[in-house]
């Protein structure tokens, strides 16, 4: 994890997984060796949310099919939003 010096707020997180991870009992196993990697950075109104999303995970599902996933998803362009929900961001 990387922390900011001036602001203390993370910067970056990542994890590995090192030992088999069952979801949902036995839907879905997360094989070792899958990647996570989340950041975050400010907006111009001082809020920390995340900016880039990256992921490598072998899975099995129901024990019997094997699924491979990646993504790599930056964002940006946060802004106020009327709505409840608060900032919006946009994807890529």
């Amino acid at each position: 994890m990387w922390i900011d010096a001036v602001d203390f707020h993370w910067i970056r997180a990542e994890a590995v997984v090192i030992q088999p991870v069952w979801i949902g009992g036995f839907v879905a196993r997360v094989e070792p060796g899958a990647r996570f990697e989340l950041e975050q950075a400010p907006t111009a109104d001082g809020f920390w949310m995340p900016s880039h999303f990256s992921m490598d995970a072998k899975a099995k599902v129901l024990v019997l099919f094997s699924h491979d996933e990646h993504a790599d998803e930056t964002y940006f362009g946060y802004h106020r939003s009327n709505n409840r929900l608060g900032l919006q961001a946009v994807s890529k």
